[in-house]
């Protein structure tokens, strides 16, 4: 009974080496059984006088970390490159990753255990540039460490990288910082819409970028302080059109001191909210024929056409809707 007791933990351990040795030759890895751990155990078998406390010693020095051996028994290499990544990430260790024979699979394993860690020095095992340089934009994302950024020695990408930052800081400061004109461009606007500031669209040096910044920072805007503050005064015109529109109040469009412009608020306000009443306070006259034109248009019908003072205008408006 004593010889029993005190084996029946090593020879469990026996079987279990053996079964995984059915398919051919035990894999060499940092987790496999090792011939000396092996050796010792068939060793603990014999041994009838060895205490308990060996007899666990010896089991521990044994223990088998299941994912490899499964990963390591699938045939198919794309099947086992995908397992060894799937447990590379899951334990968050880079050694699985190790392990993967496609470069492409590889590189994402690594890539994604370097986020999770935190380990920088992880990005620069990585096979394609690309690929290091997404690793250490993610980690300074992840760590909100723009420093990591300088790990990036092509230069468009490291400011790519310092953009990111300063979009996730809020922080239109660190766009000055960017020596690529486009990506300083890039970087103002983007910050301008996560804070829904349009005033700092006046950074942008493109036009299309400038004008498209303007467009959607104020799109959605209420209140007239919000507009006031834009220094550029034809898009602090368009944000209190934009105002007057939201609101359906024509205060916003009092506050424009230029007549032409003071019209065209006018002039959206009323057809908005289809109002050919308000098309009569436009002061500057193309404005006041475009406002009921389109209140024509919108409404498939010459009923606001005779209001047009331009002849021609008024003209063309009739013939096209002369049926109504």
């Amino acid at each position: 009974m004593s010889y029993a007791k005190n084996t029946i933990i090593p020879v469990f351990i026996l079987l279990i080496a053996c079964s995984l040795c059915l398919d051919g030759e035990p894999k060499t890895t940092t987790t496999s059984i090792n011939s000396t751990s092996t050796t010792n155990t068939i060793a603990s078998t014999q041994t009838t006088s060895s205490s308990s406390s060996s007899t666990t010693q010896s089991t521990s020095s044994t223990r088998i970390t299941i994912p490899w051996v499964l990963c390591y028994d699938i045939v198919d290499e794309r099947l086992r490159d995908e397992c060894f990544k799937d447990e590379g990430i899951k334990n968050i260790d880079p050694a699985y990753c190790r392990e993967i024979t496609s470069s492409q699979w590889r590189d994402e394993c690594l890539w994604n255990v370097a986020v999770l860690s935190g380990d920088e020095s992880l990005c620069y095992g990585i096979h394609t540039s690309e690929n290091i340089y997404g690793c250490f934009n993610d980690l300074a994302m992840e760590k909100n460490n723009i420093s990591i950024c300088s790990n990036i020695d092509l230069d468009e990408m490291r400011e790519e990288c310092m953009k990111n930052i300063a979009v996730k800081r809020l922080n239109e400061s660190i766009c000055q910082k960017l020596q690529y004109e486009r990506k300083q461009d890039e970087c103002y606007s983007a910050v301008a819409l996560e804070k829904n500031e349009p005033d700092l669209c006046k950074h942008i040096h493109n036009y299309i970028i400038s004008k498209n910044c303007y467009e959607t920072t104020t799109l959605n805007k209420n209140k007239t302080v919000e507009c006031i503050i834009v220094e550029d005064e034809q898009w602090r015109w368009y944000c209190l059109i934009q105002v007057a529109k939201n609101t359906k109040k024509q205060i916003a469009c009092d506050l424009i001191n230029s007549t032409e412009w003071n019209s065209i608020c006018i002039k959206e306000l009323a057809v908005h909210l289809k109002n050919a009443a308000l098309c009569n306070q436009a002061v500057d006259l193309d404005w006041r024929d475009s406002c009921f034109y389109e209140l024509s248009v919108l409404n498939q019908s010459n009923r606001y056409c005779n209001n047009i003072t331009d002849p021609v205008i008024r003209k063309t408006c009739n013939d096209e809707f002369k049926i109504n």
